[in-house]
């Protein structure tokens, strides 16, 4: 599950740069703006791994995954349907604050659950989560907008309904199934220090 959500957590990595043609012209962003919209998520996941770790020392890593999780839904869709330059860099760092939690707790939590054995190989499968998922974002978002026509069309603002807004839409659609399976998730078999639920 962890594995598969960095994947889908990391789909507006590829859908941004992908769309990014298409979102300049809907607001006829700058140069400085559009280095802003690629640099503000990054910005945003370095601001938040400072603060994950203080923070985990003092809320439960689930109730925190669990929150950052539904917040990244809002901030994701807010993004895809923004109205304004200054809502889409609003968005953008929130999207990147958001995905510290995953980004610094999930290798902790492979590095204590996973069998010795396959250790390596559960690590290899969730750091791979981030650049698999922008990947599939670039294509996933390249796809729709090739669908949009004229690359050189120009979207309205107020238009919610642009090719290049849709894998936002779709990707907070799929993260809402993740935030309801992690409300089913036990404690002990997500935060560290926890004791172990019998074997049976």
């Amino acid at each position: 599950m962890l594995s598969v959500l960095s994947i889908i957590i990391n789909l507006d990595g590829g859908a941004v740069p992908a769309g990014l043609l298409h979102i300049e012209r809907t607001f006829a962003l700058g140069t400085v703006q559009v280095g802003l919209v690629g640099m503000l998520v990054y910005q945003g996941i370095a601001i938040g791994c400072l603060v994950v770790g203080p923070l985990l020392r003092h809320v439960s890593p689930l109730r925190a995954t669990r929150v950052t999780l539904i917040l990244n839904i809002c901030a994701t869709l807010g993004f895809g349907a923004s109205l304004s330059p200054t809502m889409l860099l609003v968005f953008r760092t929130a999207i990147g604050f958001l995905q510290a939690i995953p980004a610094t707790y999930f290798p902790v939590w492979v590095d204590e659950f996973a069998p010795d054995s396959q250790a390596p190989l559960w690590m290899a499968v969730i750091q791979a989560g981030a650049p698999f998922g922008i990947m599939l974002g670039y294509v996933f978002s390249g796809l729709l907008a090739s669908l949009q026509g004229d690359p050189t069309a120009r979207c309205m603002q107020d238009d919610l309904t642009c090719a290049w807004r849709m894998p936002f839409y779709v990707q907070s659609g799929v993260l809402v199934l993740f935030a309801v399976g992690f409300f089913c998730i036990p404690k002990e078999l997500y935060d560290l220090g926890q004791p172990q639920p019998p074997a049976e």
